[in-house]
């Protein structure tokens, strides 16, 4: 029987000399109890001889024969874990190991179909919270633009569902929200649980010897926060939620929700986006082409996208979640114009 309690599972490309440097860090912890997979996909650098001359039978590398991309990777790196659970990790992020023994702890008292390190906490902050409703698991996890860092899974549940193969024919449009399917899937079999503990933290452009993304950029039409892209997501979601088992009034909660999700990620998350130079320079993203997405108009874009989308089950779920994010935008615009008065 296997002790380990917790699979780091990074998918990596040509992180290099980054990537060794957290790796053999984490590894001077004494615990042993968790392990670190690495799947390589034909990195065109060192980094698999870096790893490699890393002597540890914690580290579990694994080498694709052919770059699958990042989605497929993701998930090669999730099924080469062999811990009671799995989790994800970006090969940019990095964890406080000094404080492993602790997640080794909570995690072998939980029992839970899946979860998520809270990122960026402060040394002394713990809380954990539980989730048991349908809607709640939903509400907190699923397509709610989080960063896939520090979401975990029972390993068990994802090989028994087969759900490492979640939506993979749509890799293409939601492998940025691969671990967004992956819990909703979870949701469905058991709680799930969000940790507020300072373990994982989130490392944002610009990085270190690094230019650009390797796998998102304006010049592949494939950024993943423009408007057209989080709608199709939006749309792939609402096509998955028919395979889910809810109650009528639950689907139309959820439904809610993910309407309101789509619109700040379509409107004030992109404006953000675009505000911030980092993101623009990691991303290939001119300033003219900032210049002419600012003067868009966002709000008459979402609502033209949701009116002719036929993703929803049926023709009066499309009219419900229609009127009600009317509703609720004339009432947000209302309630905004009384505050500034």
């Amino acid at each position: 029987m296997s002790d380990i309690i917790l699979s780091i599972c990074i998918p990596t490309y040509n992180r290099g000399q980054s990537l060794f440097d957290n790796v053999k860090k984490w590894l001077q912890s004494d615990n042993k109890n968790f392990e670190i997979v690495i799947a390589d996909n034909c990195s065109m650098d060192n980094t698999v001889e870096l790893l490699k001359s890393i002597e540890d039978s914690r580290l579990k590398i694994i080498e694709n024969d052919k770059n699958y991309g990042s989605y497929v990777n993701g998930k090669i790196a999730l099924a080469g874990g062999s811990g009671k659970y799995v989790m994800f990790m970006t090969d940019k992020d990095f964890l406080d190991i000094k404080n492993i023994d602790k997640v080794i702890d909570i995690l072998s008292n939980l029992d839970v179909a899946a979860g998520r390190f809270f990122p960026d906490c402060k040394d002394g902050e713990f809380k954990i919270r539980r989730f048991t409703g349908m809607v709640k698991k939903l509400s907190k996890f699923c397509f709610c633009g989080n960063h896939p860092s520090g979401f975990f899974f029972d390993r068990k549940l994802l090989m028994e569902k087969n759900i490492y193969d979640t939506c993979l024919s749509y890799d293409e449009i939601i492998r940025s929200y691969l671990t967004d399917f992956q819990t909703t899937l979870c949701c469905e079999c058991g709680d799930a649980v969000i940790i507020k503990f300072p373990f994982v933290y989130l490392i944002k452009p610009p990085f270190k010897n690094l230019n650009h993304s390797h796998t998102y950029s304006l010049k592949n039409k494939n950024l993943f926060f423009s408007p057209e892209n989080r709608f199709k997501i939006f749309e792939v979601y609402l096509d998955f939620l028919k395979e889910i088992k809810l109650s009528c009034f639950d689907r139309y909660s959820t439904v809610k929700f993910l309407v309101r999700n789509c619109y700040r990620f379509c409107t004030t998350d992109y404006i953000n986006a675009l505000n911030n130079k980092n993101i623009c320079d990691w991303y290939g993203v001119s300033q003219e082409f900032v210049n002419i997405e600012l003067n868009r108009d966002m709000d008459k874009l979402f609502m033209t996208l949701l009116y002719n989308t036929n993703s929803f089950k049926n023709k009066f779920e499309h009219t419900y979640a229609f009127l009600t994010f009317i509703l609720w935008y004339f009432i947000r615009r209302i309630t905004h114009l009384r505050r500034k008065v």
